[in-house]
This record gives C-alpha cells, structure tokens and sequence, in this order.
C-alpha cells in the first residue's frame, strides 16, 4: 500500500431490502432470493480485492485533498489533528449502507468487514456503521455485528407512530424500534444514530413531537432529522398525484422544524449539519468526510468513488455488477474528471451544509493562488446580493445562519447558476492550473 492512503472513507452498498418503503428511490431491490444475495456478497468481496489492487499503484501528487482532514465543520476550528500525518493514514471510517444491510447473514457482513481490514489500513480508533431496520433485527444478529467489529448502528425509524409507518410501507412498528435500540444497548454499542423523517403524509406537528419525545428517551448519541422528500416514480408520488394521500402543509411541516430545533437543543443535542444533531461530540465520521469533500471509495452496486478529482460510479443493476466482478471485469460504468470550477462549487456546497462552515484558512489551500484574489471578492459579493444574515464571513469563518440553513438549497442553487463565478475560471483557463 501507498505511504499516503488515497481515500478517508470507504462506502459498501448492500442493495436488498425485505420490501421496499413507498417514499425510496435508492438503488435498492425488494424480495430477491438468498442465492442472488449470495452472489452479489462474493462480488463486493472481489470488487474490494481489486480496489486495494488498483490504488496500490496510486500517486498523491494531483491530489490536495489529503493535506487536511477536515476543511468544514465542528473539527474544522479546532487547534489540533487537523493534517494527515503523511505515512500513516488510513480509513477513518467504514460504512455499510443500503438498502438494509442488516437484512443480510451477520456472518455475511462479519466476511466483508475482516476482507476490509486484510487489504486496506483502517486506522485504530476508525468509525465502523451499518444501516438497520429495527425489523430485521435480533439480540444475536446485533452481538454477531459487534463482535465483527462494528462500533456504530445507523438505525431506520422515521417514526414512532404506528398508523404512520404502515402508510409508508415500512416492516417495523414503534415497539420494534425501541427494543432494537435496547437489544444493542445490551450488544456493546454504545454509539447508536436513529434516522428520522418529518413532512409524512397525514403527520402533524403533534404526532411529529410524541416521536422526537419518545425518541429523546432513548438517548441515541446522534439522531438525524430528514425532510420528506418526493421522488418522481416512487409509489408515494403516485399516490399522491391521485389525491389517495396527502402531505401537510407549509406552516405544518415550519412548526415540525421549530419543535425538532427546540425539543433537541433543550435535552442536549447539538445540531451540527442541516439535518443531523448529535450529543457529547458524537458527530457521524463518514458523512463528515463528506461534506468535507475529501476522498473516498465505494464498492458495490451503484456506489460512487471520489478519488484524485474523479468521480466513479459502478454498474448500479446487482445482477450485472455481480457478473462483471466475478470475470475479473472493471465494474465501474461512469467517470468524469471535476473541474476547478465544479470542486469550488462542491466545496461551498458541502462544507455550507454544517452549522460551523467553512474554514477558509484550509479553503485557499485547496486552489491555485492567482484565483485567490478573484475568488475572495466573489465571496464578499455573493455575500452581499443575498438577503441579510443568511450566509456570513466572520475571520475565517464563513458559515450559514440558522434562517440561510433553511434556506440553504435557494442558496445552492444560486451558487451553481453563478454566471460570474463560471467567467473567473474560464478567463484564468484554470484547467491548466488543474492541481
């Protein structure tokens, strides 16, 4: 392996589901039988050999993402473990999404995991998650996990309320959710997120506040708060269309965010990122690297790599990876090289995202120096045309406000349509300047 280990994260997508939710538009599949789900594991198995392969030949010379290990939020202001030590980095964290990857053997998972740490450094204290559902969950599963080596559960409960979770198709009742947060209690995890999701149809601010009360009660170190968000071609889409269900409105769906914002603050959790909050520091690693815009692998179906300014996907059809895989075939279907341009979008985008924003000291080192001077009165200008208050440059800090966070994809999307900004790269040619 290379003295510099080219990637912070590594991703594995684990696709199947016992039955998809009515809301989910992720590259996930529903009752596939368990010789195809046994395919598809010693295909990630060979896909992860030939990844550690493939980057042993890498060279960090074009790439500066490396260079600090956080660039944005709440680590991103501290005086100390912000630089790669050079010679001993490795994977920080470890993530198995889905999907549900908890629907899968634990012996299964427990193979990938210590395939992982036979070809790829995983640094010591590195953060080690899977994603469940309460549903497929057993006190001998969730123990099997741990003593794999897993040291985060990412559980998905969107809601206590059982009316609710049956309209949205989920294999859970409320009941279920509480006692898989117990049951890996008595497994040794003591790092536990519950994913959460407000605006469902037919939900109120009341129904809405007895979840996030009952879910407090369960102290989970780290819990996200996701929007509801329509896809096209999902089944809650159509339903929709057809008037068979509804969603509340905005006032509605503004008094969730209020009673989130005050019920979680009052009881200890900090929000960090627009929709994650977390207690005593137990911020999420992997999504952290993230927003960060640093380097990271994914492996499996349809996952995606960022890795010296290119960004992979692989083949998303199961079956198709699976059978590229075991020919020894490259298994990815998609790559593009970002531009200059795209990664100072990226950055702003992503690194905006956290309630601490950006630490610009870090920012400038990532571009060449005779953009710097265009770019910071860019910044000041950007700054200015919004509405006061929303987006702020204090020292060196430049970060949302608490109202710029709700209003943050308006302000995205103004940073991708920046006529201007588009024009200070073009004129500098800075593809030429391409670190």
């Amino acid at each position: 392996m290379t003295a510099i280990f080219p990637a912070a994260a590594l991703y594995v997508h684990i696709p199947f589901c016992r039955s998809r939710c009515i809301y989910c538009d992720f590259n996930t599949y529903g009752g596939v039988g368990e010789a195809e789900r046994g395919r598809y594991h010693r295909a990630l198995l060979q896909d992860l050999n030939a990844s550690a392969q493939l980057l042993k030949t890498y060279s960090p010379a074009a790439d500066t993402g490396l260079q600090h290990f956080w660039m944005a939020g709440p680590r991103a202001f501290l005086n100390e473990g912000l630089k790669y030590a050079h010679g001993r980095s490795a994977l920080k964290s470890i993530y198995f999404g889905g999907g549900t990857p908890s629907y899968a053997p634990a012996v299964w998972l427990s193979e990938i995991l210590d395939g992982i740490k036979k070809v790829f450094p995983v640094d010591e204290a590195a953060e080690i998650t899977f994603e469940a559902n309460p549903g497929t969950l057993c006190p001998q599963k969730l123990y099997l996990f741990r003593q794999a080596g897993f040291n985060r559960m990412s559980l998905g409960v969107q809601s206590l309320d059982d009316k609710l979770l049956h309209k949205i198709g989920r294999i859970h009742n409320a009941c279920e959710a509480v006692q898989a947060v117990s049951m890996a209690r008595r497994a040794g995890f003591d790092n536990i997120n519950l994913d959460l999701i407000y605006g469902l149809p037919g939900q109120t601010e009341t129904v809405w506040r007895t979840t996030l009360q009952g879910i407090i009660e369960l102290r989970p170190e780290h819990i996200s708060c996701y929007a509801l968000s329509v896809e096209e071609g999902t089944p809650l889409e159509k339903k929709l269309a057809s008037g068979i269900m509804t969603l509340p409105g905005d006032d509605e769906c503004e008094a969730m965010e209020n009673t989130r914002d005050a019920l979680l603050s009052a009881n200890g959790y900090r929000q960090y990122e627009i929709s994650n909050y977390a207690r005593d520091g137990k911020y999420c690693i992997h999504n952290l690297i993230y927003w960060n815009n640093l380097p990271y692998l994914g492996v499996g179906a349809g996952a995606v790599s960022y890795i010296n300014g290119w960004r992979m996907t692989r083949q998303k059809l199961p079956d198709r990876y699976a059978e590229l895989a075991a020919g020894g075939m490259y298994v990815c279907c998609e790559g593009e090289r970002l531009s200059l341009l795209s990664r100072w979008r990226e950055y702003l985008m992503l690194g905006l995202r956290t309630v601490d924003g950006i630490n610009t000291e870090y920012l400038w080192e990532r571009f060449p120096k005779a953009l710097h001077c265009e770019l910071k009165e860019w910044l000041q200008s950007f700054c200015a045309e919004l509405p006061p208050g929303l987006l702020k440059a204090e020292g060196r800090r430049l970060y949302l406000s608490q109202a710029g966070l709700r209003l943050s994809n308006e302000i995205f999307v103004r940073i991708l349509e920046d006529g201007e900004l588009a024009h200070i790269f073009r004129r500098h040619n800075i593809d030429a300047l391409r670190r």
